[in-house]
Parts: C-alpha cells; structure tokens; sequence
C-alpha cells in the first residue's frame, strides 16, 4: 500500500456523470442496466445504488452538452452486448480489441468485457486517459489514497488497485496522444479523511476550481492532471 506520512487524505465516496437535460431518462435508464443499480426517486437528476455505501452513480443535469471523448468512462461486465444495445447504447467497436467499445445513449465512450465465472455483470474498471507516462498521475492517486499502484509487464497503462470503498476492482489510467480540452463529463466523489485535506492536496498538486459557498458544501478540485474531483468534509467537521 502507497500512502505518505499522513496516511489516505480521501475516501471514495460516489461515481458522478453529468448529461444534458434533454438525454437524463435515457441515459439513467441505460446506466441503471449496464451496472444493475436500481434508481432512486426525489433528486434533480438522478441516482442509481446498488450493494454496498460506494455503489452509487449520481446522474447530474448540466447546461452544456457532450462535445468531446470522454475523458474518464467506465468498463463493465455483460453477458451479452445486445443488453447495452437494447438499452439504448450504440456499438463503436467490436473487433479491434478483446472487448467492445459503445457509446451510452447520449454519446459518452464505454467499454463492455464479458463475464467470467468469478466476475458477474456490472462495473468492472474506471478508466482516466493520461499522458504517455501514466505512472506519475497513477502514483499520486495511489499515493492520497492509500491504494496499490501497479504497471504489469508489456502494458503501456497503469492502474490502482484495492482502493477502499470502491464498487470497481481497478482505476485505470490510459495514455493517449489528446490533451484535456473540456471538464470531465464522469468524475469522483471523495469524503475527506481529515479537515486539512483539501490543503494537503493542494501542496501535492492538486488545485482548488471551486470553494463552499452558498450552494455547495464540497470543493471542487483538479487532480495534477486537470481531472476533476469532488471534496465533501471530514465526517464531524
């Protein structure tokens, strides 16, 4: 396990995934089969939960809408890709690798794997694209987390591994030759482990986008590689 003198500053909390208003049923329809989440009534967007605290994807409605790759997307499991079809995704690629890449109904990349006798359907992985050196980023995620960073032999990506709380076996980062142009249409809720997080991550190169104020009670930062994140406070802070 990576972690600094401190120990973990954050806590997985949630999956958050922004759409446009006019997509929100399709897209929260879709999501609720490929992770098997059930929706939760009485929210401005919407919220799947399946087992366990970490298990919930937070579907908000934002003004602008998809115009580039997603940056950050999600792998799952499936018995048959017909099912994401059938719910409303469109395939993108199904030959060029061991898996499938389709596009969820508002446009946003996703990448199907089949199951496996130890590995049901839902979510598998959360995959970040990253410069042509993904150790760095994958180090300082592992780093204030407190997880396994690792490179296997061959791969040109890294991943973390056993980070606590997580619905997901593994956060990949994925080189690739764009850079970042847009705010990320997936990010990562986190709960801080202790009231002074949010400087720590600063002084390790995170940057603070947006402070509390009157209509949030989080930060909003960038990770080191301009990736976003949410920050709630420390419990009893």
């Amino acid at each position: 396990m990576t972690t600094g003198s401190s120990g973990p500053l954050l806590r997985f909390q949630a999956l958050c995934l922004d759409t446009d208003a006019a997509h929100l049923e399709q897209v929260a329809a879709f999501w609720s089969t490929a992770l098997g989440w059930e929706r939760e009534p009485g929210h401005g967007g919407a919220v799947l939960r399946g087992e366990g605290p970490g298990a919930s994807l937070w579907i908000d409605v934002v003004p602008e809408p998809r115009t580039v790759k997603h940056r950050t997307h999600l792998d799952v499991r499936v018995d048959d890709v017909e099912t994401l079809v059938a719910a409303g995704a469109r395939v993108d690629d199904a030959t060029s690798f061991p898996w499938v890449v389709l596009r969820d109904p508002e446009g946003g990349e996703l990448c199907a794997f089949p199951t496996r006798e130890d590995r049901g359907p839902g979510l598998y992985e959360v995959c970040t694209d990253c410069g042509p050196d993904p150790l760095p980023i994958t180090r300082w995620w592992a780093e204030v987390l407190g997880a396994h960073a690792g490179q296997d032999e061959g791969d040109d990506w890294a991943h973390l591994a056993s980070v606590e709380g997580a619905p997901f076996e593994l956060w990949v980062f994925c080189p690739v030759p764009e850079p970042k142009t847009a705010k990320n249409r997936f990010h990562l809720d986190f709960r801080a482990t202790r009231p002074d997080t949010v400087d720590l991550l600063v002084q390790r190169g995170a940057t603070v986008l947006r402070a509390p104020d009157r209509e949030i009670s989080w930060h909003v930062l960038a990770d080191p590689d301009g990736n976003e994140l949410c920050v709630f406070p420390a419990e009893g802070s």
